[in-house]
């Protein structure tokens, strides 16, 4: 988790579908001690939102899992640490 040597470069592609039930896909790749290697995932979630405003809504993700494609060379340590940054779990 030495954020200054290893990164996260990447897309993602969210889905908030019905019933607090989500998806998205990260797509890119990640630079560590390791070198470039690409990296694309797919996560689902639940999730809760709430209306802030008449244009903008809160989401929060609240439980996630996720799977790597064939094609992903990325450690599992850096894209877990990417999740939690992005759900406030910080656990």
């Amino acid at each position: 988790e030495n954020m200054e040597k290893e990164n996260v470069n990447g897309n993602i592609h969210f889905n908030f579908g019905s019933q607090g039930k989500g998806s998205m896909v990260v797509e890119g790749y990640t630079d560590s001690a390791a070198g470039w290697l690409y990296l694309q995932r797919y996560v689902k979630f639940t999730y809760t939102s709430k209306r802030v405003s008449a244009t903008e809504r809160h989401y929060r993700i609240s439980q996630w899992e996720s799977s790597a494609s064939s094609i992903d060379e990325s450690p599992d340590v850096i894209f877990d640490y990417f999740m939690r940054e992005m759900s406030d779990s910080h656990d």
